[in-house]
């Protein structure tokens, strides 16, 4: 895991972020079972982390045989963790 030297407001805002999360709707189907849309995530997300001073952006990354999907979470101090 990479970071700031200091996480201690993104750790804060996170705690309170993570308090308001809500539970996404399963509205969507396929291969027998139901899932909630990839949308729903983005807007449960953003409304949790807005009011928190909390953002995020994501990239990918191939090598080593591999693709991998890198979250990089921020906080308006600056602080960050991926």
């Amino acid at each position: 895991m990479n970071k700031s030297e200091a996480i201690g407001q993104l750790a804060a805002a996170l705690a309170k972020a993570q308090g308001d999360y809500k539970a996404l709707p399963k509205d969507a189907k396929g291969y027998d079972y139901a899932y909630a849309k990839l949308d729903a995530y983005h807007t449960a997300i953003q409304t949790a982390f807005a009011p928190h001073q909390l953002s995020y952006i994501q990239s990918i990354e191939t090598g080593d045989n591999a693709v991998r999907a890198v979250t990089l979470v921020m906080h308006e101090s600056g602080e960050w963790i991926q």
